[in-house]
Parts: structure tokens; sequence; C-alpha cells
């Protein structure tokens, strides 16, 4: 079927030279590693214990020790302009039984429902990525599903240090288990840098119980002082074989990002910076003897699900906004959400004030750990 500039423009697609860009072919959004709403390239530290959110869409985790991540632009593979990269800060040598580093990727189950995961009638589907550390060997990783009691770990071998090289995983299908439809987490892949012995188990073979995240006798990035792990042109597709890496247009890759993360702050400003560039500003009314409200604030994208709704200051202190009074004095206040669902929210200000206006920054996130 040919596809004309007419039907592409009318469809929100694109021509990149003769080649057709689609929307739909990877599960996988933010790949290449482009967007880091939050951070804006600047390095983000993962300790024990926590979970954070990072580059868009990819959340890391680790059970003690630190590494940390940040989106690089210096030496991509070919074809690309960034990277994600993983670099020891605290080694640990030996993990124990239980210890977890890992880097992960949730789907959302409206995305992978026909995959069919969980029936009789399961499909393959492939992995592939750029990967390039300073250490050499087998790595791990598993996919697992939303309810983390469903894994498939697998492996790739880096070859040569300090080398970008390309990798293709094929995974058979889980004829069994829970795997989410809807909009919850349906599956996640999972890096791994490496995870102690109770989190490890065969590779290519599905298994319950608590989710695993790589085979045996794997190389360990976090064991190694200083030691470095990048990746890049992530994709997941149906099917046995990779395809080339789907290059989406700027516009709609940000509009399928911002269904799980939004922000007043220009895309290249990291969440609290003391700015005033693209604030938002709103009147507000009495609602009651002792509150103030702001009209509806609309999402560009609707969320996946109500969102974790975040204020900041011009000046980046979280929690409140600035008000204006008739004297052109600024007070700080805090703030909150009213009426607050997947389309937008109201800002409500509990102590009635007599200013015009206020403004401020707001984060809206709706990810999936």
């Amino acid at each position: 079927m040919a596809f004309t500039t007419i039907d592409n423009t009318l469809l929100g697609l694109s021509v990149a030279g003769t080649t057709f860009v689609g929307i739909g072919k990877s599960r996988i959004l933010n790949g290449d590693m482009r967007f880091d709403q939050v951070n804006a390239g600047a390095s983000s530290s993962i300790s024990g214990g926590s979970t954070q959110f990072t580059l868009d869409m990819w959340a890391s985790l680790c059970s003690n020790g630190s590494f940390s991540i940040q989106r690089l632009t210096a030496t991509p593979p070919t074809g690309f302009t960034h990277y994600m990269r993983v670099t020891t800060t605290s080694a640990t040598v030996s993990p124990n039984a239980n210890d977890y580093f890992v880097t992960q990727y949730s789907i959302e189950g409206n995305n992978t429902r026909d995959f069919l995961f969980g029936s009789a009638n399961a499909k393959v589907i492939t992995v592939s990525f750029w990967v390039r550390s300073s250490l050499t060997g087998n790595f791990g990783g598993s996919l697992v599903n939303g309810d983390s009691d469903r894994s498939y770990p697998v492996s790739y071998t880096i070859s040569v240090a300090n080398t970008w090289e390309y990798k293709t995983i094929t995974l058979t299908g889980d004829l069994s288990g829970n795997w989410t439809t809807d909009a919850a987490k349906g599956m996640k892949f999972v890096f791994d840098y490496g995870t102690g012995t109770d989190r490890q188990a065969t590779a290519n073979v599905w298994g319950g119980g608590v989710q695993k995240f790589t085979p045996p006798s794997q190389t360990r990035v976090v064991s190694t002082a200083s030691a470095t792990w990048d990746v890049t042109g992530m994709q997941l597709e149906l099917g046995s074989a990779a395809t080339p890496f789907e290059f989406r247009p700027q516009q709609i890759e940000l509009a399928m990002l911002q269904r799980y993360f939004e922000k007043t702050y220009a895309l290249e400003t990291s969440v609290a910076t003391n700015t005033s560039t693209n604030a938002d500003r709103q009147v507000f009314a009495a609602t009651g003897a002792a509150q103030v409200q702001s009209s509806l604030i609309p999402f560009v994208v609707p969320k996946r699900v109500a969102p974790t709704f975040t204020f900041y200051t011009t000046a980046g202190t979280s929690g409140q906004w600035t008000f204006r009074s008739t004297a052109t004095v600024d007070t700080d206040r805090a703030v909150s959400t009213n009426n607050l669902g997947t389309n937008g929210t109201a800002v409500l200000q509990t102590v009635l004030a007599t200013e015009l206006w206020a403004q401020g920054h707001w984060t809206a996130a709706a990810r999936m750990a």
C-alpha cells in the first residue's frame, strides 16, 4: 500500500526520505533516549532502597551501593543522538543473595494486549538495542509481568570494551500468568547490573514466584568502581526478527510521553529550575469562607491515571506558588489540587487572600515503576 504526503499529514505522521515512519511498531517510548524531562541531561544518583525515574519512561533501583544514570550525547552509535549511561559510583564487589541493581522500562497493558500473553496463543516478541560497556562478558536482563510474579531471564554478550554493539533477543510468549491489558503496568523489561542469587534464574525459561532479573553468572557492572554501561536504540516488537529502529517524529513521541509525565518547564529545562519561563499563571476566585481556587488547568495529553501533581514556585520551591497582591506584593503560599483527574486539575489555596493572581510551575506524573 502506498502512502502519500497527504495521507501522512492527515494521520499525523511523516516521511523520512523514502521510508514511511509509523507510530506503533515499537512498544518502547523514548527508546533512543532523546527525552529527559526531569533532569535535562543532569546526572541522577541511584542509591540503596530507592526507585528513581530518570530519563522519560526509565526507572532505576538498587538495594545498596549506588550508581548514576545520565543522558549523554558525546559518542552515540551511528544514526542516534543520545544514549543512557550507567556508572558505578559505589562498588558492590560481592552482592548479597537478595541484592538488586537494575534499570527497567514498564509498558502499559493497553499497549501489549495483542501479545496475548497468559493464553495458549501467546506470541513471540523481539527486543533489540545498541549497548556499550567498559566491561566485557555476558550480561543479563529479564522480561517481567506487571504483577512481578512471571519472569523470563535473558542474556547477551558484549565482546569488545567501549565499543557499540547491536543486540537482538527473541522471547517466547508466556502461556500462563496474569498479564494486564488495561491502563496499569502490563510488563517491564529489566536491564541487570549485578543482582544477587535470589533474583537469578535459568535463561530463556518462564518461571513464577518472586521476580527474577538475570540468569546466573553474568558480568556485574556494579562490582567494578567507575565501570560504565551505555544503551540506546531500544525497541520491543512483535515477531521473531528485529526490524530497523523506529524513529518517530519529535512532536508525536513527546505527546505519547506526556501521557505519563508532563511539565510546564521548557523541554530542556530540568524540574525545579529557578525560572519564570513557561510558568503557569492563574486567576483565583473565592469558593468558600477560607479558600480560593483557579479554573481548570487542562493537560496537553490526558494522563494514564490521575497523576501525582507537584507545584513549584518560579524559584524552585516545591509545594507553593507565588501570589501577587493589589499592592504588587508577592507572597509564596502552599497550594494543592482540587478535582484532579486524568484531564486536568484546579489549583486550591486554603487561606483566603486578596491577591489578584498566582503563578508557578507544575509537574503531573502518571508513570509506572
